[in-house]
């Protein structure tokens, strides 16, 4: 591996990091903080913060869950606001506490409002707002083609994230995609994938729990970090170094 190569994946790196992860790595950075600043008093701010947050989801969690569901579920807003971190983080305090069913169907609910003012920008032109930007624009055009090639696996596959889904319901508007073939789509492959997560965090969370109570700095960090790197693994060869 030549030293140019490591240059020009560290150049992508940064410019990804600036472009995408700001709130990652704002984060990231707060951890940190935080983590330093506990070294130096009695009190950690991170028991106190992990306390605070299973008292508020005992007492809003659907409410807050579903609503933040929404927000996470609508184009460009959620790439800066942590929907679904919040939805995981209410997972995980919600076992044995809520049936996953209805969690479930919180999340499913609230996440196909989000997508359907998705769909709504779509079809009458509110899109055009977010396509001055270079990333948003590419995007809607590669969920564009995708929707053409095959509509049903392209909302299966797309809906795996918030993130990537928006676009196809996106897309689906701007390409006035019927609006009955939308819903049952739409709502097929946002159940499958809620259920899904969902499930998994349910079965698995008492070990997540477990470790976040033990080293809970240290598995916050990791968390943003492999979202830092896995979607810059994903994005990088779309990345283009400006010299």
């Amino acid at each position: 591996m030549s030293i140019a190569f490591m240059k020009n994946e560290f150049v992508k790196f940064v410019t990804y990091s600036r472009n995408q992860g700001r709130f990652s790595m704002l984060v990231f950075g707060l951890i940190v903080f935080f983590f330093v600043l506990d070294q130096i008093r009695d009190v950690s701010l991170f028991d106190m913060a992990f306390n605070f947050g299973k008292h508020f989801y005992a007492e809003w969690g659907l409410p807050f869950i579903f609503l933040t569901s929404i927000i996470e579920g609508i184009l460009f807003v959620n790439w800066y606001f942590p929907g679904s971190f919040a939805v995981i983080t209410g997972a995980l305090f919600s076992r044995g506490i809520v049936p996953v069913w209805i969690f479930i169907a919180v999340v499913f609910c609230g996440f196909s409002l989000g997508f359907f003012v998705d769909y709504l920008l779509g079809r009458y032109g509110f899109y055009r707002l977010f396509i001055r930007f270079q990333f948003f624009r590419n995007r809607l055009v590669s969920a564009q083609r995708a929707l053409e090639k095959w509509a049903p696996v392209a909302f299966l596959i797309w809906y795996i994230h918030p993130q990537t889904g928006n676009f196809v319901a996106t897309a689906a508007g701007i390409v006035r995609y019927s609006l009955p073939k939308f819903l049952f789509l739409s709502s097929f492959a946002g159940l499958f994938w809620i259920t899904l997560w969902v499930g998994l965090v349910y079965m698995f969370g008492g070990v997540v729990l477990e470790l976040i109570e033990s080293y809970g700095y240290l598995v916050l960090m990791f968390a943003l970090a492999a979202q830092l790197l896995v979607g810059y693994i994903k994005e990088r060869k779309k990345i283009v170094v400006i010299s």
